[in-house]
Parts: structure tokens; C-alpha cells; sequence
């Protein structure tokens, strides 16, 4: 692994197989704790489930990582925060991007995928417990994922022209930080209602996948453990794992 550059407490790969494993081995070795990497291409990014996610040059791919010791709420709210910070910078200059979160852990763009996001816990004796968020967001480059729910779009499709990913990084980490802060300080209920409020899927007509099993619905909100709610004709079901895809309404 060839030396790092730490720019803006943002360190720099030129490649790596995933930043969310090499994060996690500095981890497990007690070299880093709260940190970010960033890293110019991937030769083996992954996103949920275990899906390989493309990541050739031009694409950011961004890991952060922090302790997690005694916190009232689960960390998926960590990929909550991040999403609600993501969302925030793309929607504003220079980038301006119509962009909508979908739960759990995604950006979209007109019905496409632009950000996917994987949040992991590690544990280990002898060390406290770490949160790592890894974050692929298309960028420069058309990138085609292989989760065939979704098309993906760049920002580069979006808006015609190029942004520098590493600017984009540095204000994702810098962003993140101050949201996730707050959420420590304050509690989640504000980071929901920030959630909802950038969100298209509470109020739309919705169907959540898990493995091979399917409920359609209309999705009436999330709960405060970041649960889905759907309900239709047959009842009301919470859940906290799925895939989930807007429909046109019946």
C-alpha cells in the first residue's frame, strides 16, 4: 500500500480493494479511530447485502469511521446522518442536484440511484466499538451498479460537467461530523424529521423486498428506531431491513 496523504483530516488512496475494509484493519490494528478515507478507485467495493459495487476512477468513495460506546439509538442512524448530510450539500451550489433519500440508505436522482451507503460495526476484544460508513457516490463517471432494482446516474449526467471529488469528500466528512454531533447531543427525533423531509418515500406507494418475500403498501412514515411503516388492505408491518421501491400509484 503505497504512503498516504492526509489532506483536511481526509486520507487519500489512490486505490484500494474497499474502503470500508482497509478502514476496518487500521481499526482492528489501533492505528486509526475517528478517521475518513477516500480513495480513487476500487478493485472490490461492496455494497448491501453483499452486492459488488463498480467503482471505476472517477467515482467517490469515501469511508468514515468513529467509536460507538453507550448510545441511546442503534447506528443505522449513522447512515441516517450521512444520508441527510449528502443530500443537503447536493442540493446546494455548486452541485444542485434534484436529489430525494430513499429508505434506508440511498440517494436518488429522477428515479435513479446516485449514492448507496453501508454502515458496519466493529467489534473486537481489547478495542471499543467502531461504526465505518461506507459511501459510493457516482460522481464523474457513468457507473452501473449491479443491483438490478435500479439505474444509476452520475452527477456528471445530471448537470453536464465534471465537480472535484475530493472537494465533495472533504465537505461530506466535515458535514457529516457536525450532523452526527448533533444527533449525539440532541436525539434523533430532529434527524428524522430532517430524513423525512428529504425523503419521497413517506407518503408514496411503496414495496419492500426482503429475500423473496414482498409487501406492497402505502408508507405512512418511519418509526423512531428508523423502521418502515407500511400498510395497506390487509394491516400495518414495521421493518427495519429491506429493499425498498417506490410504485406508481394503483
Amino acid at each position: 500500500m503505497e504512503a498516504l496523504e492526509e489532506d483536511n483530516k481526509v486520507l487519500f488512496l489512490s486505490c484500494a480493494d474497499s474502503t470500508n475494509t482497509w478502514l476496518k484493519e487500521q481499526i482492528l490494528k489501533q492505528a486509526l479511530s475517528c478517521a475518513a478515507v477516500f480513495a480513487g478507485r476500487q478493485t472490490a467495493g461492496r455494497g448491501r447485502h453483499g452486492r459488488h459495487w463498480e467503482s471505476p476512477e472517477g467515482g467517490l468513495y469515501l469511508s468514515i469511521s468513529f467509536p460507538f460506546e453507550n448510545q441511546n439509538f442503534p447506528p443505522i442512524f449513522s447512515c441516517v446522518a450521512a444520508g441527510v448530510a449528502i443530500a443537503g450539500i447536493l442540493r446546494r451550489e455548486p452541485y444542485t442536484a434534484d436529489v430525494f433519500l430513499k429508505w434506508p440508505n440511498d440517494i436518488f436522482a429522477g428515479g435513479r440511484k446516485l449514492c448507496g451507503m453501508l454502515s458496519e460495526l466493529v467489534t473486537a476484544p481489547g478495542i471499543a466499538p467502531h461504526v465505518v460508513i461506507g459511501i459510493g457516490l457516482n460522481v464523474n463517471a457513468k457507473v452501473v451498479t449491479a443491483d438490478s432494482l435500479y439505474e444509476a446516474v452520475s452527477l456528471f449526467e445530471l448537470k453536464g460537467h465534471e465537480f472535484d471529488v475530493r472537494l465533495l469528500a472533504e465537505q461530506i466528512v466535515s458535514e457529516f461530523r457536525r450532523e452526527w454531533r448533533n444527533t449525539v447531543e440532541f436525539g434523533t427525533e430532529q434527524l428524522i424529521s430532517h430524513w423525512c423531509a428529504l425523503s419521497e418515500t413517506p407518503g408514496a406507494h411503496v414495496e419492500v423486498l426482503q429475500d423473496e418475500n414482498r409487501f406492497a403498501g402505502y408508507c405512512v412514515g418511519v418509526s423512531d428506531a428508523f423502521e418502515l411503516i407500511v400498510e395497506n388492505e390487509n394491516g400495518s408491518r414495521r421493518f427495519s431491513a429491506g429493499d425498498c421501491r417506490t410504485l406508481r400509484q394503483p
